[in-house]
């Protein structure tokens, strides 16, 4: 739970068997099911990214509230395309960014425009490291792929998570969404 608040912290990534996420600042395939799964899962949510995340994705994610982690644009740097992070909302501090977005998802709850209040964060592997002792829930897209990269997930703790199959895709590449949640603590 994100501190303060009655709202779950979930981190969303499609894996390649190799660990792979990224190569060149770009997601290391093209999976129209992947992508389809991430829709539906943080459409009406907020999402947290940081700045490189935010760079890869171009554009704000249309039917969520963006949130970026950055100390560069929050202090006005620009973006690869030369622009702030229009359509986002910016903070230097990864605190106090889940603090805002947690306050945002509660009112959306509220309001009737989601069933349950998580806010999903999307990347890259600093952040979810250093928001890892608040997650609560993970959203893993295993990716039947060996892909060349020069980012991969990190190595992150699960033991006594609790994990179900949401479902599979025989591919190609074969895809296993996943969802697993922390023990209480």
């Amino acid at each position: 739970m994100i501190a303060g608040s009655r709202v779950n912290l979930a981190l969303i990534v499609a894996v390649g068997r190799n660990g792979a996420i990224g190569k060149d600042g770009r997601l290391p395939w093209n999976l129209p099911g992947d992508l389809r799964h991430f829709r539906q899962t943080t459409r009406g949510h907020v999402v947290v990214m940081g700045r490189r995340t935010w760079q890869e994705v171009g554009k704000p994610l249309p039917g969520r509230i963006n949130v970026v982690v950055s100390a560069s644009l929050a202090a006005g740097a620009a973006n690869r395309n030369g622009a702030l992070a229009e359509g986002a909302t910016v903070f230097a501090s990864l605190d106090e960014a889940l603090q805002r977005a947690a306050r945002s998802e509660e009112g959306r709850l509220a309001e009737g425009w989601v069933n349950r209040a998580c806010v999903f964060l999307l990347g890259g592997p600093a952040l979810w490291q250093a928001a890892w002792p608040q997650v609560d829930e993970a959203y893993i897209t295993d990716v039947d792929l060996e892909p060349e990269a020069d980012t991969f997930m990190p190595d992150l703790d699960f033991s006594g998570w609790k994990w179900q199959m949401l479902s599979e895709s025989d591919g190609p590449p074969a895809l296993n969404f996943r969802h697993a949640v922390r023990p209480p603590r």
